[in-house]
């Protein structure tokens, strides 16, 4: 990890480029790198050997050293040298691999796991919305409730926002963004005490994104160093602003943990899942190079902002086992089908893919699993079931789910809301989503799902 004010000197003097060129130069050297390393999406291999995830991995080493970190701010470019980046990969192996969140018993440890760990992945499964996703004020708490009532469920490492409280819209760096954030976090501790889970660790910070936003949030008895990540992110492709560099600053100084995800986007700038993984790992190692990051999300999805297909997944699992081998934090993701298949039976059956998949390449937390707490528990299921499996096993089990649910989804169902989901009164799943889940694990089973 270099220093912040070392940064601050590299995004101040650094090449001055416009953002279409820095585009560019991007584009054209992970182009070089693929074949370099003889990188190949194979979809009849969804779990990367040893040799190809740390052939990405140095790829991705050499795609930050090649063309360097984006200040969209300055508009400069913020440089490593291959042997700082290498620095910045051994200081992060052979640093501490475990963090801990939450408190009392509900605190939580994330650990490094590998994809052979017949330890399961921490189920840390929030209440994922906001964007497209309608979430409304008057069922919030339930939304959340029904994850947070999930004896399974460790933690709620993200927490999806509403768009307006009190018919006043959420606008970032004005007073309604305050206004509306604390009336969101207002109503997740509330949900905890009731639940009889005040201490559990609640994670991403809902709909705030700013920083004056952040500094509203964290105060004692409020969000804290045992519940809160802040977001430090680069964003695709490899590109930084001054408001995420100090962020990741006051997180440091404040000994909190930052939120840190390695994401590309397919079908821009990387075209298909090779350069995706590469990207994936160069925009990780961006943020390690200025952060104190211990847990690792990994991510991709395409330009059209979907994310179910099979190089997606072959991409996300391939960053994974990359970043897990050479960097041997805690990596973890989402198993969230796409929001255009929520609530129905086709979106089990890609959660079930991608956890089987997933817990194979090493994942050590999973985030988001679902819409709504049915589906943690779903999802936890399969993660303990499937942890320490063969790898062909698991490959082989992956894929099969996987066609199943290429199959379901010509003919889901339009998608369902939470309270088309949950009776609101009890805060309970319908007996038709309840039926549907029971269906569906009834099926895994058969397919070869070893439940506990």
């Amino acid at each position: 990890m270099l220093s912040m004010m070392d940064i601050q000197k590299r995004a101040e003097t650094g090449p001055v480029m416009k953002s279409k060129d820095f585009d560019l130069a991007f584009a054209r050297k992970i182009r070089e790198l693929i074949p370099k390393y003889n990188i190949k999406y194979d979809a009849e291999q969804l779990i990367v050997d040893d040799a190809t995830a740390d052939e990405i991995f140095q790829a991705g080493i050499e795609l930050l050293a090649g063309v360097g970190l984006y200040n969209t701010d300055t508009q400069r470019v913020i440089q490593f040298s291959i042997e700082e980046l290498q620095q910045v990969a051994a200081t992060a192996r052979t640093g501490p691999d475990i963090v801990m969140f939450g408190r009392g018993k509900d605190e939580v440890c994330y650990q490094h796991r590998t994809g052979k760990d017949k330890s399961s992945p921490v189920l840390a499964a929030g209440a994922h919305g906001g964007g497209t996703v309608p979430i409304r004020q008057e069922w919030f708490s339930q939304f959340v409730q029904s994850f947070v009532q999930e004896e399974s469920n460790k933690a709620l490492a993200i927490t999806g926002g509403v768009p307006s409280v009190d018919g006043i819209p959420i606008k970032v760096g004005t007073p309604s963004e305050v206004y509306c954030a604390l009336w969101e976090n207002k109503a997740m501790l509330e949900v905890l005490r009731r639940v009889g889970r005040p201490g559990m660790h609640l994670g991403l910070h809902s709909s705030v994104t700013s920083i004056g936003g952040f500094l509203a949030l964290v105060h004692e008895g409020f969000r804290g160093r045992h519940n809160i990540q802040l977001s430090a992110h680069v964003m695709p492709e490899l590109k930084v602003d001054w408001s995420r560099l100090t962020l990741a600053l006051i997180v440091k100084e404040w000994d909190f943990v930052p939120w840190v995800s390695g994401m590309s986007v397919e079908g821009a700038l990387c075209r298909g899942p090779e350069e995706t993984a590469v990207g994936m790992i160069a925009s990780m190692l961006g943020q390690l190079a200025y952060s104190n990051a211990i847990p690792v999300q990994i991510w991709n999805n395409t330009v059209r902002g979907e994310w179910s297909r099979s190089q997606t997944l072959w991409a996300n699992g391939a960053a994974t086992r990359a970043a897990e081998r050479n960097v041997r934090l805690p990596i973890g993701g989402m198993v969230t089908a796409e929001e255009q298949f929520r609530g129905t039976e086709a979106s089990l059956y890609w959660e079930a893919a991608a956890s089987v998949l997933y817990t194979a390449c090493g994942f050590a937390y999973c985030w988001s699993t679902g819409w709504t707490g049915l589906e943690a528990r779903f999802v936890g299921e399969i993660l303990s079931a499937t942890a320490g499996m063969d790898e062909q096993e698991a490959n082989k089990l992956a894929k099969a789910i996987y066609a199943r649910w290429v199959v379901e989804k010509e003919h889901a169902t339009a998608p369902k809301d939470f309270p088309e989901l949950y009776d609101l009164e009890t805060v309970k799943p319908t007996q038709d989503w309840l039926s549907t889940y029971n269906r569906v694990k009834d099926e895994l089973a058969r397919m070869g799902v070893p439940y506990k």
